[in-house]
């Protein structure tokens, strides 16, 4: 069998620094389990330069992956392939991933006081988004990475018979690795703090810290030398001494190993891979019921706030504080947990 797997940017599989997003994640390892199947042939097809790799397995296409353009030259290099993937929706691909909300999923899920000026700054996306996905036919092998994400096409664009796969996450212990440190360290991503609820982090902290919150911070923000709210807000709140900023990390490992809670605050999160990732090491989660991931744990293996609540969020915060320093058994057992239910979501599974 020939499949071609067709992608925003090849580099995000074949590039030796990938980018790191969930999205990229997610495609390189459906690649890598292809690979291992030995009567499957694979073409890598996207936007990318050309010279970097002269394997006819990849294919650089010069055009926007939505455009009229990009889906002729398509077909003309899938027509002796068996089998089409995508994470875009064509007339032409047996397959879709579905990775990211949509801008009418965004709109709504918006603050009511800036809902109408998301719906106004959105409104051409959704026109456009609208008249693409229109263009799906109701056989499709569509999956998307979560209920909510599910949800969401169903719901603003009218898009059924939708899969739901959950992502994956490689295994690095066999055996719970328990923590032992003494002081308790909270660890965000925030490569857009705005919609990964950068910024909406440092705030609870702060707040946090003043009810007296003990604790560490790592937080990962590429663009943080260009954030100065972020900048800001630890200074306001004195978290200089506690906090430290990392750029991009290609090896995340060295982060989840030096934290002790993973926070995933985000506003929008199709499903959120890092939370997945962190209890594969053992890590406790605390995440916005927001994200798809809420929905394979529960109250024994995750913490989960109420993003419309900021009250919610600076309570739990201090609650897992309080667990760490008062009850550690307790804060072990929601730890492992999370794992044992880790490893029940691999990319071999």
């Amino acid at each position: 069998m020939k499949v071609a797997i067709v992608t925003n940017d090849i580099d995000w599989i074949i590039a030796p620094d990938p980018k790191n997003g969930g999205a990229g994640v997610v495609t390189l390892n459906f690649y890598e389990c292809l690979k291992k199947m030995s009567d499957v042939e694979i073409v890598l097809i996207g936007q990318g330069d050309s010279s970097k790799n002269n394997s006819p397995n990849l294919v650089y296409i010069d055009a926007d992956v939505e455009s009229d353009e990009f889906i002729t030259k398509l077909r003309a290099v899938t027509k002796d392939c068996d089998k089409v993937f995508c994470s875009h929706f064509s007339n032409i691909y047996q397959g879709v991933l579905l990775q990211s909300h949509t801008a009418a999923h965004r709109a709504k899920n918006s603050h009511p006081l800036i809902k109408p000026l998301k719906y106004l700054l959105y409104l051409n996306k959704i026109k456009s988004q609208q008249k693409f996905y229109d263009k799906v036919k109701s056989f499709y092998k569509i999956f998307a990475v979560s209920s909510i994400l599910k949800d969401d096409y169903e719901t603003n664009y009218g898009i059924k018979n939708i899969q739901v796969c959950y992502p994956g996450c490689k295994q690095v212990y066999d055996t719970f690795p328990k923590n032992n440190s003494e002081r308790l360290t909270f660890g965000i991503v925030a490569n857009s703090s705005i919609n990964k609820g950068g910024h909406y982090f440092i705030i609870a902290v702060g707040i946090a810290k003043i009810l007296g919150l003990r604790c560490n911070l790592r937080i990962i923000a590429p663009k943080y030398y260009k954030d100065f709210f972020m900048k800001f807000l630890i200074k306001l709140f004195g978290l200089q001494k506690v906090v430290e900023i990392l750029p991009k990390q290609m090896d995340m490992s060295q982060f989840y190993e030096n934290i002790d809670c993973l926070v995933m605050p985000s506003v929008n999160e199709a499903f959120g891979l890092v939370a997945l990732e962190a209890m594969s090491y053992g890590k406790c989660v605390l995440t916005s019921d927001t994200a798809g991931f809420c929905e394979i744990v529960d109250e024994n293996s995750s913490l989960i706030f109420n993003r419309k609540s900021f009250k919610d969020f600076v309570g739990k915060l201090l609650y897992v504080g309080k667990l760490y320093y008062e009850n550690r058994d307790r804060f072990d057992e929601i730890c492992k947990n999370g794992y044992e239910i880790s490893k029940n979501y691999t990319w071999e599974r």
